[in-house]
């Protein structure tokens, strides 16, 4: 389930966790994964659902695309130990125009056209790829910080199958050993390495 924010703002109740929502905002909930929303002001929302395994395997198809792993990676891990930190969010003109991308989704789907299976699938796919390209321009955003660790995530899950050290991941990003670590206990309270053996036990 992916939620769209489109207006007014609430506290999401995540694992047990909470965080404060806004225009713009957007969250992925995994699969089984319980949530809600506390005290709304004027909110709108957009529930996108839908079966990762009719799309095949994401991760291989979009996981060059930074903004794939911060929202499909980084950001859930974020919710689950670190609430008070911002996730993923849109700018206001990349919002108007993810929510366009899903209103071509939701007239293939109910508009009954002419090969609209293939034609809702395609549009899905469209509209992730906008949003995660848009997602991925923030990775240097100063108002976004937890984005730097998004490239080195990105570079863990390519590289699952082989030994890495903290130093590789680090030189790999363009980014110093002792940052990349502060970088990590700042936004999960892990080290990398830590991480990358959650990262694999997830992945296994």
């Amino acid at each position: 389930e992916m939620v769209i924010i489109l207006d007014g703002e609430s506290t999401h109740l995540f694992h047990n966790e909470e965080r404060k929502i806004s225009r713009g905002d957007i969250l992925l909930i995994p699969v089984g994964m319980e949530h809600g929303y506390m005290d709304p002001i004027n909110l709108e929302i957009i529930n996108v659902l839908f079966d990762a395994g009719k799309y095949g395997d994401l991760h291989r198809q979009l996981g060059e695309i930074p903004g794939f792993h911060a929202l499909f990676t980084v950001d859930t891990e974020l919710r689950m130990r670190r609430s008070h930190t911002r996730g993923c969010f849109l700018n206001e003109a990349a919002l108007l125009e993810a929510v366009s991308h899903i209103l071509r989704v939701a007239d293939e789907l109910y508009e009954d056209h002419p090969g609209w299976k293939v034609a809702s699938h395609t549009a899905f796919i469209d509209f992730l790829i906008y949003v995660t390209r848009n997602l991925g321009k923030n990775t240097h955003n100063p108002h976004t910080p937890y984005m730097r660790a998004v490239p080195a995530v990105q570079y863990m899950e390519e590289n699952l199958h082989r030994v890495l050290s903290l130093q590789e991941i680090a030189e790999e990003i363009g980014m110093s050993a002792s940052t990349l670590l502060r970088t990590f206990k700042n936004t999960f309270g892990l080290t990398p390495m830590s991480y990358l053996r959650n990262l694999r036990i997830r992945r296994a």
